[in-house]
């Protein structure tokens, strides 16, 4: 999947990153705004590869991305 919102010298808000994820992955129609369900999904999506990844680290493994 090609990224096409740059963050590069361009501070962004969580918001904004997620709709911008969202609008790559086809599930949010560019420049709509994203709703409040799907921002706290994305949130917790968030929430729980931090975790994943802190307990692989932990376990001494690398992370995929």
């Amino acid at each position: 999947m090609a990224v096409k919102h740059s963050t590069v010298n361009r501070p962004r808000n969580s918001r904004e990153t997620y709709q911008g994820l969202a609008e790559d992955a086809g599930v949010l129609a560019p420049g709509a705004p994203i709703s409040d369900e799907l921002m706290a999904f994305a949130e917790a999506i968030g929430r729980l590869y931090r975790e994943w990844e802190r307990r692989e680290q932990q376990k001494g493994w690398a992370s995929p991305i």
